[in-house]
């Protein structure tokens, strides 16, 4: 079209838009800029350029290029439609008014200029006058679907639901395919338990939307009513994924993943939902702006209150609640008398301290009873009146550590850091995390800070070891393990870590002694313990082994891990007998253990027991029906008992479960050799 008429403004204009749509902004604005050259005065470049903006939640853009289309037509009620709508949506309630005011001299925008006139009143809580207005809109427009809309969320607030419900359908009446009106008669059931219903219109929403974060929600909450809680686990997750910043999905998400004891994942999320928006809102409405716009949600809570939220398509989130405040007394202070109350307020201070005190104490002594949870709750509540308690804030931390959730511990340690940046306990604990994460050099700069202060700290001197270790220097990390034990022989830590790094270079002798230093101090050391015993393994030192397994079963006879290892050393001594009884033992213990059936069978086989390896194998699909293994070894039995075509069944399972695995491939060749076999008698 261009190049049939170079000066033909309105192609121009199109195409910069939908440069500006594929994020070619560059483009888009050389395209405008050659557009405003052809036709500088035009009204239709600036306007279709705003409305690409507004589109896009370019709020300031859009109206620069508005204002501008303005001083061109300045009578043009579609201009002004668009200004009140960005004041509307920036939160700037009395231009947004002025503006729609000027919009409807025309009356072609007369439905919209009064139901957003409405939406401005509705969102100060002045619901008499936003309905007013809605209906004006309906006289205006019958088929004006966002009016309807709009005046059903009001009723909801009125507290009249069955009138909401009617205009939420009449608006779905007016257009099916209106979005707005199905999330939020969803909203409306979900409140009032009629879950299946909702769950239909969400599902309805997706059809026509797509991916559609608010719809997503809704259904995790349905889902987590009804009690599918890993099903609304993924949908709430997907809604994430589509907007992050939308706080109620984290609050939603977080507590669906509490339902199913995931407390760590629970406790991530409601801390990001807590950033993003300090209250929960379970359900929130969403009034009727633009039919056509979708990056612009205006939503509302099922309660009028003043988290009011705007979420536009670049995340700004706008409270609109104008609140009355009180002007600041600039003499406050200056001519205050002592009085009674004066001193009643020095007794509250003092109160108020010898409470924290008490709280403080309170803290301490929950932690020190293992109640980390408590701990945790009281010491927060000293920290919100004196946020620089490093005491508190290290009870938090340690309280986090200790329930293993490392990421909390970190973030109340760096705390600390950034109020005392010498303090050693503090130091060495969160060097640990940040060591276990990985990033050793960031550790080891914690740990300068401590030799700084302390060169002689052994407990900072065998983190370094660690350190040392990961970076690939072992012999300076065993040198400085060395020096610690040559202060204290009996340091546990050095002793496990020097044990460590002598298994990394396969020095296994040296790391047993480490290890018997150990037992000596504490013989009941059960990780230690089992540690020995695979190390002797390794050195084919069964009998020793087997000993030290077996003291730890006595202990601890339920552990699987040292249970294999014996059932292996009996394996490998042809001590079938034993092997089988160890593995009955771990099949008791964990019903469901494929491998464990499977190397009762395999041993029953190699003894040529046939009728008990089947039994196994049997045992084997029962808890693992697709296992490939246990099916291919099935059916081998089955071939060799000469049921060969059942055989061949089982075979070409594994392929269709199992097409990559090394079972595949072996059932293939089983397959051939069958049909080869069975060849010869036809």
């Amino acid at each position: 079209a261009i190049k049939l008429n170079p000066a033909y403004g309105k192609t121009q204009a199109n195409l910069g838009i939908d440069f500006y749509q594929h994020g070619s902004y560059q483009a888009m604005f050389s395209k405008e800029q050659s557009n405003v050259s052809i036709q500088p005065n035009s009204f239709l470049t600036y306007f279709t350029l705003g409305i690409g903006f507004l589109n896009k939640g370019l709020f300031n853009e859009a109206l620069k290029e508005f204002k501008k289309a303005e001083n061109v037509e300045p009578d043009r009620g579609i201009i002004h439609s668009q200004i009140g709508e960005i004041y509307l949506l920036l939160g700037e309630n009395e231009e947004a008014v002025e503006e729609y005011k000027l919009a409807l001299k025309d009356d072609n925008f007369a439905s919209k200029a009064y139901n957003d006139i409405g939406i401005v009143f509705h969102r100060k809580g002045d619901l008499d006058n936003a309905i007013k207005y809605y209906n004006e809109s309906i006289k205006a427009d019958s088929t004006y679907v966002m009016a309807y809309n709009n005046l059903a969320i009001a009723m909801i607030h009125k507290g009249k639901n069955e009138e909401a419900e009617k205009l939420f359908t009449k608006a779905l009446e007016i257009r099916d395919d209106y979005v707005d009106a199905l999330v939020n008669l969803s909203v409306l059931y979900i409140e009032n338990n009629k879950l299946d219903e909702a769950m239909n219109l969400n599902k309805k929403v997706i059809e026509i939307k797509g991916d559609y974060p608010l719809t997503y929600n809704y259904m995790g909450i349905i889902l987590r009513e009804q009690g599918k809680y890993e099903e609304a686990v993924r949908v709430l997750e997907r809604a994430i994924q589509i907007d992050n910043k939308l706080a109620e999905v984290y609050y939603n998400l977080g507590f669906t993943l509490s339902k199913i004891g995931k407390y760590d994942d629970a406790l991530k999320y409601t801390k990001e939902a807590l950033k993003l928006n300090p209250y929960y809102i379970k359900t929130r409405y969403k009034l009727g702006l633009d039919y056509y716009a979708d990056k612009m949600n205006v939503l509302i809570g099922s309660q009028l209150s003043k988290e009011i939220l705007v979420n536009a398509s670049e995340g700004q989130h706008l409270e609109y609640f104008e609140v009355t405040k009180k002007p600041p007394d600039i003499f406050g202070g200056v001519f205050e008398e002592e009085t009674d109350s004066t001193f009643e307020k020095e007794d509250i201070k003092l109160k108020e301290i010898e409470n924290l005190d008490k709280k403080k104490s309170d803290a301490k002594s929950l932690f020190n009873s293992g109640r980390y949870d408590d701990a945790i709750d009281i010491a927060l509540d000293v920290v919100r009146k004196d946020e620089n308690d490093m005491e508190m804030l290290e009870i938090i931390g340690d309280a986090y550590n200790v329930k293993q959730i490392y990421g909390e511990a970190e973030e109340y340690y760096r705390k600390i850091i950034q109020i005392s940046s010498s303090r050693e306990t503090t130091l060495l604990k969160l060097a640990r995390i940040i060591f276990d994460k990985g990033n050793y050099e960031e550790a080891s700069e914690y740990l300068d800070r401590v030799f700084s202060k302390n060169p002689d700290n052994i407990n900072a001197a065998n983190m370094y070891a660690l350190v040392l270790w990961k970076q690939n220097n072992k012999e300076r990390g065993i040198e400085i393990l060395r020096q610690v034990l040559e202060k204290d022989n009996t340091n546990i830590d050095a002793l496990t870590n020097i044990g460590e790094i002598y298994i990394s270079l396969n020095r296994n002798e040296e790391a047993i002694e480490a290890f018997d230093s150990i037992l000596k101090i504490n013989p009941e050391d059960y990780e230690i313990i089992k540690k020995k015993g695979k190390l002797l393994c390794s050195l084919k030192k069964f009998d020793e082994a087997l000993a030290v397994f077996q003291s730890a079963l006595k202990r601890k006879g339920d552990d699987l891990e040292i249970l294999w290892e014996v059932a292996n050393i009996y394996e490998l001594n042809d001590d079938f007998e034993n092997a089988i009884e160890i593995y009955k033992i771990i099949v008791q213990i964990e019903p469901s253990n494929v491998k464990a059936f499977l190397r009762i069978g395999t041993i029953y086989q190699e003894l040529e027991n046939y009728s008990s390896a089947k039994e196994s194998y049997e045992n084997a699909l029962k808890a693992d029906n697709n296992s490939p293994e246990a099916n291919f070894l099935f059916g081998k039995i089955m071939a060799r008992d000469g049921y060969v075509r059942e055989a061949m069944e089982r075979w070409n399972h594994v392929i269709s479960v199992s097409p990559e695995s090394e079972f595949a491939e072996k059932s293939k060749n089983a397959i051939e050799a069958a049909r080869q076999w069975i060849s010869i008698f036809e």
